[in-house]
């Protein structure tokens, strides 16, 4: 079954690079990791909001998967 929201993607790529269950360091991390606030990183994990267009392929590079899959291919998660 594919991932149907960007806080569903986010939460994969997150497990997969390592990162601590939601309420054990993940939203500070991330919020770390692509300067955001602690805030604004705990909309993206909980479904409340999506990044700016402008932040997509960044993201994406620091979290090693395609900018595509991020924003909804479920062909396309991993760089070759």
């Amino acid at each position: 079954m594919q991932p149907s929201t960007f806080a569903d993607r986010l939460n994969i790529c997150l497990d997969k690079e390592g990162f601590p269950p939601k309420n054990c360091g993940r939203i500070q991390l991330l919020a770390e990791m692509v300067g955001l606030t602690h805030r604004g990183a705990s909309k993206w994990v909980n479904g409340q909001s999506t990044p700016p267009a402008k932040k997509y392929a960044s993201l994406a590079q620091k979290l090693n998967v395609n900018e595509i899959w991020s924003l909804g291919d479920e062909h396309c998660m991993r760089f070759q």
